[in-house]
């Protein structure tokens, strides 16, 4: 677990991450279902849960997936994930944050505590539109990629921007 983040809620509210497992799958689910958050992902249609069963049991199954439940007062509230396409490859990340967790620095602070256990280099990709994850991930310190980028990714989908993060952020 990590424990200890630093955020901007109340002080009884520490945020941990732990390892998902099998039996978050239909939270999991249910959490990237919401219709606010489909409005905000990259791919907006609505998940097939028979799909999410497979993607769910490859990315546990999956040694370059790495995978945690966002954890306050020991409640699941969210889930973030960083994944690689090769082992040297940076890392993609994503999160999600039930409707009624977000704010407060919640979602910056499980960014910032698994890029440093995972130590990098760490590409998000969001909508242009989606301003609140822009600020969230500009906060938890990754630096908008721009047109030139070094990780040889190519350029991001139309209405995307790319951001970085590697241990010399922080």
């Amino acid at each position: 677990m990590i424990a200890g983040v630093p955020r901007s809620r109340p002080p009884s509210a520490e945020i941990r991450l732990r390892v998902a497992t099998a039996s978050d799958r239909s939270q999991v689910l249910a959490w990237n279902s919401a219709p606010d958050v489909r409005a905000r992902s990259l791919d907006p249609r609505p998940i097939d849960p028979m799909d999410h069963v497979r993607w769910f049991a490859a990315r546990l199954a999956d040694p370059l997936t790495r995978m945690w439940v966002i954890e306050v007062q020991r409640r699941a509230v969210g889930l973030v994930r960083i994944e690689r396409s090769a082992p040297a490859a940076p890392g993609r990340i994503s999160i999600v944050v039930e409707a009624s967790a977000r704010r407060g620095g919640l979602g910056r602070g499980a960014i910032r505590a698994a890029c440093r256990v995972d130590g990098g280099p760490i590409v998000a990709e969001i909508r242009s539109d989606n301003l609140a994850s822009v600020a969230c991930f500009e906060n938890a310190a990754f630096e908008d990629a721009g047109a030139a980028f070094d990780l040889d990714l190519g350029p991001p989908a139309p209405g995307v921007r790319r951001f970085v993060w590697r241990s010399t952020h922080v």
